[in-house]
């Protein structure tokens, strides 16, 4: 039996290799999603309750359905956004200024 499983293994050498070099990259994508995620959770910390709309208010860019959605959902820790993240911990810096 241990043959057929070496010979198995011998002739989808590479699908093995494609299959490992995919569950690395979701390994490596997801520590970085946990650590985004992260941030957002130590920047809330620092903010108002009612971060939304002083966040629109400070970058009008988010002022629309989608990027508002965008925003809620990185708020509640759903999806990780880097820019978001990076927007959050800048609005911190300003709002500690005023």
């Amino acid at each position: 039996m241990a043959d057929r499983e070496r010979e198995f293994y011998e002739n989808n050498r590479e699908l093995y290799q494609c299959k490992n070099e995919i569950i690395l990259l979701q390994m490596e994508n997801l520590s970085q999603t946990d650590a985004l995620k992260q941030r957002v959770i130590t920047a809330k910390k620092d903010l108002p309750k009612q971060i939304i709309p002083v966040f629109i208010h400070c970058f009008p860019e988010y002022n629309s359905d989608q990027q508002r959605t965008k925003l809620t959902n990185v708020l509640h820790l759903k999806t990780a956004d880097q820019l978001i993240t990076e927007k959050l911990e800048l609005l911190i810096k300003i709002l500690q200024n005023e």
